[in-house]
C-alpha cells in the first residue's frame, strides 16, 4: 500500500520511524520479528547500541548545541549549506532527453516537499538531518515509495540517537532481515526493526576502529564544558582561598610580627572589618580584581579552540583579530567554506544521490552547488572585467 500523506496515516511525530502503523515490515512481520526470545533480542540490541554510543551521551551533545555558542555554530553551518542552490540532473547519457529532465523535475518537487508532516520542505528537512550529522556524527532518514508522478518518494528525519545497527545483518539477508533497530534498549517491547530499504544513515566520515567517528561537537564538548563551568570555577577558587594578601612589616621584630598576626586575625578576618594601619605596612592583593581579569582572556582562548573543532575561523565565532584587513577577512571566509562547509555539502550530495535519487530513479544525481557564492562587490568587479 502506498504511504498516505496525512496526519492520521501513521502514529508518529516523525522523530521516530513509521513502522508500528504503516511499515510493510510489520505487515509481514514474521520474517523480521525476533526469533530468539526477548532476553536474547534485548542483549543483541544492547550489543549494537553499545557500538553506536560514544563517550559523551547524545543528550549532552544536544544540550551543548543549544548553548549560545553551539547555536551560533549550528546556524553558521546549517544556513551556509541549505542556502546553496541545488538541483537533480539525469544520467549523462540522457542529458539531451526531454523526458529525463521532466523526471528530474518530478524528483526535485518531491525533495521540495519530502513529507507533509513536521518537516514539510527541503530546507527544514535538510537542516534536521544535517544537525544530527554535525552534533552526533551521523543522521538517519526513513524513506518510502510514493506515487510514480506526483510524489516519487517520501522522506522523514529520524532521531539518530535511538538508531543502532543490527550486528547480525548481512547483505545476503537484505530483503527480510532488519538492518537497524530503533527505540529504547531498556524497553524491548518498543523496539522497531527496520529493513535496509526503509532507513539509511548519513555519515560525514568513517575509520577502522569506530562505528561512528567523533563529531565536531564531541571534539569540542570538554572545551565547552570548561567554558560553561568557568564561573563556578571562579566562585570555588575565591570561596576556598584563605590567602588573599601578602603583608610585609618593614623593620619589624618577631614579637611585632606575632602581635600583628594576632591583631589581623581577630580584628580584620574574623570581624570582616577593614583595617587602616600605619605607613610602615605594605599590602599586596594576589586575588583577581574583577571578572574581566579572569574571564575574558580564558573565554577567548576556549572560543579559538572551539573554532578549531569545527574548522571555523576565529572571526566566525566573533573573536577579533589583530589584523582585520579585507584581504585577511576574505581569506578567512574562503577557508571557512572550503574546510567547514564544503565537506557537509559533499556528504549530502553523496548520500542523497546514492540513497534517494539514484535509489528510486537509477542514474539521477542530487547536486548542491559546491562553489562558494561571491560577495556582491566581487560580483560587480568581475562583471566590470568581463563586460
Amino acid at each position: 500500500m502506498e504511504p498516505q500523506c496525512s496526519k492520521t496515516s501513521s502514529n508518529r511525530s516523525r522523530k521516530t520511524p513509521s513502522g508500528l502503523a504503516t511499515s510493510n515490515l510489520f505487515k509481514s512481520s514474521e520474517s523480521c520479528t525476533f526469533q530468539d526470545g526477548d532476553a536474547r533480542s534485548t542483549n543483541k540490541w544492547q550489543q549494537a547500541s553499545s557500538r553506536t554510543q560514544q563517550a559523551v551521551p547524545a543528550w549532552k551533545l544536544r544540550n551543548l548545541a543549544n548553548t549560545p555558542i553551539g547555536h551560533s555554530v549550528l546556524n553558521r553551518l546549517l544556513n551556509a549549506v541549505t542556502l546553496q542552490p541545488w538541483s537533480i540532473v539525469p544520467p549523462h547519457e540522457h542529458r539531451h532527453s526531454q523526458a529525463a529532465w521532466e523526471r528530474a523535475q518530478e524528483l526535485s518537487r518531491a525533495f521540495m516537499r519530502p513529507n507533509c508532516e513536521d518537516c514539510d520542505d527541503y530546507v527544514l528537512f535538510t537542516k534536521a538531518v544535517l544537525q544530527d550529522l554535525i552534533v552526533l556524527g551521523y543522521g538517519a532518514v526513513e524513506r518510502a515509495v510514493g506515487s510514480s508522478k506526483t510524489q516519487p518518494f517520501w522522506l522523514w528525519e529520524v532521531n539518530a540517537a535511538q538508531v543502532a545497527k543490527n550486528p547480525e545483518w548481512s547483505p545476503q539477508r537484505i530483503l527480510h532481515h532488519p538492518r537497524y533497530f530503533f527505540g529504547n534498549p531498556f524497553q524491548p517491547d518498543s523496539l522497531i526493526p527496520l529493513l535496509d530499504s526503509e532507513l539509511f544513515l548519513v555519515r560525514l566520515k568513517s575509520n577502522s576502529h569506530q562505528l561512528i567517528p567523533s563529531s565536531p561537537f564531541r571534539v569540542a564538548y570538554h572545551l565547552m564544558s570548561s567554558w560553561l563551568g568557568l564561573n563556578n570555577y571562579q566562585d570555588l577558587q575565591v570561596g576556598r582561598a584563605w590567602q588573599n594578601q601578602i603583608i610585609t612589616l618593614v623593620d619589624a621584630t618577631e614579637r611585632d610580627i606575632q602581635r600583628f598576626a594576632d591583631y589581623w586575625t581577630a580584628e580584620v578576618e574574623q570581624s570582616h572589618g577593614v583595617s587602616i594601619v600605619g605607613k610602615q605596612v605594605k599590602i599586596a592583593n594576589i586575588k583577581a580584581k574583577n571578572d574581566l581579569e579572569l574571564f575574558l582572556k580564558y573565554e577567548e582562548k576556549l572560543l579559538k579552540l572551539f573554532a578549531i573543532a569545527f574548522n571555523l575561523t576565529n572571526q566566525d565565532l566573533g573573536v577579533a583579530e589583530h589584523n582585520d584587513e579585507p584581504a585577511i577577512v576574505g581569506a578567512g571566509v574562503n577557508k571557512t567554506f572550503q574546510e567547514a562547509i564544503l565537506p557537509y555539502i559533499q556528504t549530502l550530495n553523496r548520500s542523497f544521490t546514492e540513497n534517494v535519487t539514484s535509489y528510486f530513479e537509477p542514474g539521477f544525481e542530487f547536486k548542491i552547488e559546491t562553489t562558494q557564492p561571491l560577495p556582491e562587490k566581487q560580483k560587480t568587479d568581475t562583471a566590470k572585467e568581463l563586460y
